[in-house]
């Protein structure tokens, strides 16, 4: 047996597996012919293992990281590429005293919650009477990255998935900034029916899990929702209400 560090990488030998162009097999030629085998740094099994037979490993070694990128990348060269290393800057943090039940936070530069932009996608009936809103995202790749993500960060089952086909299910509250197509703030009353037939950026936040009628799930919420142009109103004219006073936002979206 051998340290990961010890692998001589100019030693590592690609057998065609099978008639199926690309797939191969990895063997180790040191002394004798073995199969690529080596031990990783030591590690936290913080889920154990998940009802598809595998088990993630928080290993906080740059060296071996970095190390495992550049092997990933001169073994199988192919892309699209699904890695075997998921962003050790992901923290996961317990939530009350339910088993099971944690808070989701980024560690970049500092520590934030887990909030990012999504691609730009149409919100076909807007709002809905339970304030949340399904937007329609047709990005393959943000599909695939999502259905890994959900894995990664609440392996429980069964599992309520956000993602239905390509329509992602966002919660919209009074604390969502809104902002229209030249980044201007504007305050409207969340209401049945907002943004309906809109196309839509959002930031969102994966906030934490939760456990509902026997199914796990993602709390997803817009932090920030921008707006691409006229809204169309729903059929019934809505009771006048005053707009919520909500403190000065800075529009935080990326252009796309």
């Amino acid at each position: 047996m051998v340290l990961w560090s010890e692998i001589d990488r100019t030693l590592i030998e690609c057998v065609p597996a099978g008639k199926e162009p690309g797939k191969v097999r990895y063997r180790y030629s040191g002394a004798t012919l073995t199969n690529l085998r080596f031990q990783i740094p030591r590690g936290v099994c913080t889920w154990g293992v998940s009802s598809f037979k595998s088990m993630q490993v928080d290993i906080s070694s740059p060296e071996f990281i970095a190390w495992w990128r550049e092997l990933e990348t001169q073994i199988c060269p192919h892309v699209p590429f699904n890695s075997n290393l998921r962003d050790h800057s992901l923290r996961i943090i317990p939530a009350g005293k339910e088993p099971g039940k944690v808070r989701y936070r980024y560690s970049g530069a500092t520590l934030t919650n887990l909030r990012f932009q999504i691609p730009r996608g149409v919100c076909t009936w807007g709002v809905s009477s339970f304030k949340s809103m399904q937007v329609d995202v047709s990005s393959p790749e943000f599909i695939a990255w999502w259905r890994e993500l959900e894995t990664q960060i609440c392996p429980h089952v069964p599992f309520n998935s956000n993602l239905r086909d390509h329509s992602l299910r966002i919660k919209v509250d009074d604390a969502t900034y809104v902002f229209d197509e030249n980044a201007k703030q504007v305050v409207p009353e969340v209401r049945e029916g907002l943004f309906r037939g809109q196309e839509l950026s959002c930031l969102i936040d994966i906030e934490a899990n939760y456990f509902f009628n026997g199914f796990w799930g993602l709390t997803v919420r817009a932090s920030q929702v921008k707006t691409y142009g006229a809204p169309t109103e729903p059929d019934d004219e809505p009771e006048t209400v005053a707009a919520p006073v909500l403190l000065s936002g800075r529009c935080a979206f990326l252009p796309e």
